[in-house]
């Protein structure tokens, strides 16, 4: 091929990234059909140079090649035309903020020079850039500022068939990988792309996930929410136990009914579901998931665990009194609105009397309580004025004296 002059693109072919079926499921694709992919030359002499690279370190996890951001870079372009080949519609950049902002609770400075943002969802208000993709600890995705997408930080042969569409880089490959292992003084032999099992399927799935995840979150796509349900689970729980996002209804649903709510001995994964703590330390409460809670049939079922189980360990955790009260106002204001039964009366009684010092004194929760208003929660105030007075021999409401 001949020199291309200046800055005219290319066409760069990479056919048959995934020989799969054709079957679908659903109606969601599940094969990637050959794709011209229009790089540019100067993506294309990065790819080339980062993939030689990756070859002669090897794929092994205990001596691990050193990833860098160039390595990040080279598969962006790659991934930016699988996306718009498999109808991926690049949104408007304010949009785009602001979507990472709901999903992520990340905000991007227009201003900033940097191409990425790190997503860390083992420490989410970490918003380090942090490129050792081997490290076990290193548990996250990025966020392309410029391409509008995201990404897990994947090793180019996890997204391109290389043996294949670049033959001429097998030859790396031909001879053993050694290298020295600093503790027991020994050459070791380590393994080579080309030696891991099932390659060809890791592939179909990373491009796939990256389709999906981006198809759901930034077009709205359900039929990507539907596969994403199938075959991402950890990713669409992370949306709602780490990150706090819980506008989508259909969303929320699929988390709660996959969490063992009633009887779970592990109640911060509870707390989880319903409220978050933001990077600045403000409490936010999930409303949304009481109100999913009230359309089930055995709603009296989960409101008596809430009563029972849930507020006794809200009351004994380490979070500021002042949170405490907010969490526990909102759950007991909300189960005796929607609750026509004695029960929920009583529990509320109850808990004035035991967890606040009954009739007699203004204890610690109350003090709250007034001190904010009630949260101007409706009808809270006289809800729990009467549960002061009452305690756990309330009177059936409408019935207040």
């Amino acid at each position: 091929m001949g020199k291309v002059q200046g800055k005219y693109l290319f066409v760069f072919i990479i056919s048959s990234f995934i020989i799969n079926s054709c079957k679908k499921e659903n109606n969601i694709r599940t094969e990637i059909e050959s794709n011209k992919l229009s790089i540019s030359n100067l993506e294309k002499n990065n790819m080339n140079k980062v993939l030689k690279k990756q070859l002669e370190g090897g794929a092994s996890f205990e001596y691990p090649y050193e990833y860098s951001e160039e390595d990040l870079d080279a598969t962006i372009p790659i991934l930016r035309e699988i996306l718009k080949k498999n109808d991926y519609k690049i949104i408007d950049s304010n949009l785009f903020r602001e979507k990472i902002k709901q999903f992520f609770a990340r905000v991007i400075d227009p201003n900033s020079n940097t191409e990425y943002l790190f997503v860390n969802f083992f420490e989410n208000c970490n918003k380090n850039l942090n490129f050792k993709r081997n490290n076990p600890d290193n548990n996250g995705l990025f966020i392309s500022k410029n391409e509008f997408f995201i990404t897990n930080f994947y090793a180019l042969p996890e997204i391109i068939d290389y043996q294949k569409e670049l033959p001429n880089y097998n030859q790396i490959e031909e001879n053993p990988i050694r290298v020295k292992d600093e503790v027991e003084g020994i050459e070791i032999e380590i393994s080579r792309w080309k030696e891991i099992k099932d390659l060809a399927s890791k592939r179909d799935r990373n491009i796939k996930l990256t389709i999906e995840r981006n198809k759901y979150l930034f077009n709205d796509n359900n039929e990507s929410l539907v596969w994403l349900q199938k075959n991402d689970t950890y990713f669409l729980e992370s949306l709602v136990k780490i990150f706090g996002y819980v506008k989508d209804k259909q969303l929320l649903e699929f988390v709660f009914n996959n969490q063992k709510f009633i009887n779970n001995s592990n109640l911060e994964d509870i707390s989880s579901l319903l409220w978050h703590k933001t990077c600045d330390g403000k409490l936010v409460f999930h409303k949304e998931t009481l109100e999913l809670i009230n359309n089930k049939p055995n709603k009296k079922e989960y409101f008596n665990f809430l009563n029972n189980e849930y507020l006794r360990f809200i009351d004994t955790c380490e979070l500021p009194i002042s949170q405490k009260a907010e969490i526990i106002a909102n759950i007991l204001n909300f189960i005796a609105l929607n609750t026509n039964d004695y029960d929920s009366f009583y529990n509320m009684g109850f808990f004035a009397q035991n967890f606040d010092g009954g009739r007699k004194i203004q204890g610690k929760y109350s003090k709250e309580f007034i001190n904010h208003n009630f949260y101007n929660l409706k009808d809270f105030k006289k809800q729990w004025e009467d549960a002061k007075v009452d305690g756990d021999g309330v009177a059936y409401p409408g019935n207040f004296e």
